[in-house]
């Protein structure tokens, strides 16, 4: 496989999830 072509989407992915991931972990430390 092309890492050249796969590595962008993986950093895209990265960001996208980046704030989902933020959230759940404020959940977790302060359940509501």
């Amino acid at each position: 496989m092309r890492w050249a072509l796969i590595t962008p989407y993986v950093w895209l992915l990265l960001f996208l999830l980046a704030p989902f991931a933020i959230i759940l972990k404020i959940s977790f430390a302060d359940p509501l």
